[in-house]
């Protein structure tokens, strides 16, 4: 096979593993470390493959079934109380400052992120092409949006493909 000679078929080895990549991504880990070489071997950085999905849920409507990561912030102070803050969301400034302006937020968050960013890093050393992250509260629109904005801003940060998602934001209304 080409993989046997790989520096007389370097490109052909490379063409081919990006297009495995997309559609069999567990194929490629596997012949990868049969032949004890890496994506890197062939020019491929990982996180041109690798992508994240941040999404926000609300438990009252179900648990994500295709998350990888579920996190519960239904603990952290909540703006629905607030009566000037009840109809908008964690996209809204007032919203996302009112929740990240605790300092329960902030402990929890920064303790969250060191565990999700340790997290990424190792699923995608273990092959995976894709990472998905839930973030619940109770209904969807104002703790998790906060948490999953900021998570997915911090994330993107680092150079990965990052895509946000918020499930249940207008459900309700």
């Amino acid at each position: 096979t080409i993989m046997d000679k790989p520096e007389d078929n370097y490109w052909r080895i490379h063409d081919t593993l990006e297009l495995f990549l997309k559609v069999e991504p567990d194929y490629v880990t596997q012949l990868l470390k049969e032949k004890q070489q890496s994506l890197g071997d062939f020019g491929i950085e990982k996180k041109d493959s690798y992508h994240i999905t941040v999404s926000s849920f609300g438990y009252k409507y179900g648990v994500p079934i295709d998350a990888d990561n579920i996190v519960d912030v239904r603990f952290l102070k909540n703006p629905f109380y607030i009566n000037e803050l009840r109809e908008k969301t964690g996209q809204d400034a007032d919203v996302f400052n009112y929740v990240f302006d605790d300092e329960v937020t902030k402990e929890f968050y920064e303790k969250y992120k060191e565990l999700i960013f340790f997290m990424i890093d190792k699923y995608q050393y273990e092959g995976r092409d894709k990472v998905a992250i839930a973030v619940g509260c109770t209904g969807g629109k104002h703790r998790s949006v906060s948490v999953a904005r900021k998570l997915h801003e911090d994330i993107a940060k680092l150079g990965y493909r990052v895509y946000l998602e918020h499930r249940d934001i207008d459900k309700g209304r």
